[in-house]
């Protein structure tokens, strides 16, 4: 919060084994607050002559049921769900006007879609462990040798913590811990979208923090394309600028160094959002490529499993034993992170196909030893492409456009 809107009461300590009795004027939810503890500790805690207010722990014990009748009975303020790498903290009039309007009321519905579209959806797409991998991917995964289901490499992050109420930091939309909005609606665009921000990595990140309001774009857009293709809900997303994209690539061909030309128009600017219309069809591009290669929409999403899971092991494993796994075989040392040199090591070494063409039409630099590795894999070239598209989250439209020509033209 930017500024107390109540009363706060100061620290209370405990100590193990110690009762501390507490009468205080100020009411209120207790925040219960712990250090020095180390992963996988367990603290318990006994208290005795509080309410509860409605909180339901979905993967320990929880009852549902009883949550959303004292979510419709009590009189108490605020309401909790927990998951695991997932906690909603929201006041109890919002959560229930979501589920009034957007769910008709059906409560358990609204908590079956929480976990489906928004905990389960994103940290699946992150490849993060406790979630099933695909079937392509765990092949992929076998056959490059990766680590891609050990939990130490690919346990969740810290737990995400949404913030409901009408006096948060920024009003209404804000990443971080916590990540603040004024409505928790599990098929909203937003709620991916903030908590994506909290998935990004910098070896993922076009240009570092240019691509800020860019690579978190994945999560929103696959969650949308599960629900038109699942339940037919088509949510209208429009900042998805295919066509001025490829308009600005396409110009740029008349400038002496179109790769420059490209960077002007569409990176160099470091405004917040700027250009990320633009931005994101970028990444969209490996989806819509990936998808050609294995003849499936729901199998190019894979690309971005793929990467993540490279990710974490260029990050974490062993560099020794998985340098030359992860195509990284002309790096003695585990390199500075840099989304620029890894994507396009990433994606070449993923795809087998030498990928610098592409990443020269969309005017993104990359380091002289990041080209030398990529020339040393001996892959065939790949001609550079774009996947023109114009309905957002139906990808039945996709048009590859030849941009080998001298002028290729727009297919729609």
């Amino acid at each position: 919060y930017n500024r107390p809107r109540f009363l706060a009461s100061p620290a209370i300590p405990l100590a193990a084994g110690q009762a501390v009795s507490v009468l205080s004027p100020y009411g209120g939810t207790l925040l219960l607050e712990f250090s020095h503890a180390t992963p996988g500790q367990a603290v318990t805690v006994t208290l005795q002559g509080v309410a509860k207010h409605p909180f339901l722990d979905a993967d320990i014990g929880g009852n549902a049921t009883a949550f959303i009748n004292a979510l419709n009975s009590s009189g108490f303020d605020w309401a909790e769900i927990k998951m695991n790498g997932l906690e909603i903290h929201s006041r109890a009039d919002r959560m229930k006007n979501v589920i009034s309007t957007t769910y008709g009321n059906d409560a358990r519905r609204y908590l079956d879609e929480i976990r489906l579209f928004l905990h389960d959806d994103i940290y699946q797409l992150a490849g993060f462990s406790g979630f099933a991998l695909p079937a392509a991917v765990l092949n992929f995964c076998s056959n490059a040798q990766w680590s891609c289901t050990d939990a130490s490499l690919h346990q969740l992050p810290d737990t995400q913590h949404f913030n409901i109420d009408a006096y948060t930091q920024c009003g209404d939309g804000c990443s971080g811990q916590p990540i603040d909005l004024k409505n928790m609606d599990p098929r909203g665009a937003g709620e991916s979208h903030e908590m994506g921000h909290n998935m990004q990595v910098g070896n993922l990140m076009i240009y570092a923090g240019i691509s800020a309001e860019v690579s978190n774009e994945i999560f929103p857009l696959h969650k949308y394309w599960r629900l038109l293709r699942d339940y037919g809900d088509d949510r209208t997303y429009s900042d998805m600028r295919y066509d001025s994209a490829f308009n600005m690539i396409r110009n740029a061909r008349q400038d002496t160094d179109p790769i420059e030309s490209v960077y002007q128009q569409m990176w160099k600017d470091t405004s917040y959002a700027a250009q990320s219309g633009e931005r994101r069809v970028f990444y969209m591009q490996w989806m819509h490529y990936w998808t050609q290669r294995m003849a499936s929409v729901e199998r190019g999403w894979d690309i971005f499993t793929l990467l993540y899971l490279h990710e974490r092991q260029l990050r974490k494993a062993d560099w020794a034993t998985y340098k030359d796994r992860l195509g990284y075989s002309r790096y003695a040392s585990r390199p500075a992170e840099n989304g620029n040199d890894n994507m396009l090591i990433a994606l070449s070494w993923i795809t087998k196909r030498d990928q610098r063409a592409t990443f020269d039409l969309w005017g993104i630099r990359y380091s002289a030893a990041a080209s030398t590795q990529v020339a040393s894999y001996g892959f065939a070239r790949e001609p550079a492409f774009y996947y023109a598209k114009v309905v957002q989250n139906d990808y039945s439209d996709v048009r590859k456009v030849d941009m080998t020509v001298a002028d290729p033209v727009w297919p729609f």
